[in-house]
């Protein structure tokens, strides 16, 4: 404290700074009034740093979950929205991740791509406010991410984060979406594995299970959709009340 800088000083300290400040704010009980209003300000912002912008948009969501003023929740929806409306910046799929979310109960989506949702104490059941988004709903935004999937700018990894976004909200026409993607040699690999890991959960079991097997031959699609398969296969269990 009270010292200088180091010279060596970047955007990612100031990033995971702030993240950190975010982390010790939400804890507190109550919710800092403020927060939710900081965050929108710092994610709309065009002079700060895009990581901090980013992790900004990534916090929403759980401000969200925990803020019961009506007026302060439709800004943290707006912001995500404009923010999805901008796919070529590699925010936009933090913004759709997060804006999926809020039709979710908490911790509804960890685990859909292997990972937590995040470090933040989120509790296992919002507030009986939760959930009923009010400025945008599921078919908005399950229509927006096939746009962002289809559109040709679309940053790379905001299409890998559309199709999670997508497989959470259950987007219809996202099933033959993926398919498609998975099987076009001239998708990045990335997209193709996120596509063949979508199928898996939320895909047609006989057509998946045929175009999946067959891209299954390329040995650098082969992890992907022999874990898509293997998802298939406990959904098939799980419908036909197998154990």
């Amino acid at each position: 404290m009270g010292k200088p800088l180091p010279a060596s000083y970047q955007e990612g300290d100031a990033a995971a700074i702030f993240n950190e400040l975010v982390n010790l704010l939400f804890r507190q009980r109550p919710l800092p009034e403020p927060l939710g209003e900081t965050l929108v300000r710092v994610a709309s912002s065009t002079t700060a740093a895009p990581l901090i912008r980013d992790y900004a948009l990534q916090q929403m969501v759980y401000v969200w979950w925990r803020e019961p003023r009506l007026p302060q929740r439709e800004a943290i929806e707006k912001a995500l929205w404009q923010a999805i409306k901008q796919p070529e910046r590699e925010m936009a799929g933090s913004a759709l991740l997060a804006l999926a979310r809020l039709f979710l109960p908490p911790r509804a989506s960890s685990g859909l791509d292997g990972k937590p949702l995040t470090s933040l104490d989120v509790p296992e059941s919002p507030d009986a406010a939760g959930r009923q988004v009010a400025t945008v709903t599921s078919q908005e935004v399950s229509s927006e991410i096939l746009k962002i999937l289809r559109n040709k700018k679309s940053h790379p990894a905001v299409r890998v984060s559309a199709m999670r976004a997508g497989v959470m909200l259950g987007a219809p026409q996202l099933p033959e979406e993926a398919l498609k993607i998975a099987a076009d040699p001239q998708r990045e690999l990335q997209l193709r594995m996120a596509a063949i890991s979508a199928a898996g959960f939320v895909g047609n079991p006989d057509l998946t299970t045929k175009v999946l097997s067959k891209l299954s031959e390329n040995p650098l699609l082969k992890p992907a959709t022999d874990e898509a398969l293997k998802m298939l296969g406990l959904r098939i269990k799980a419908e036909n009340g197998q154990r």
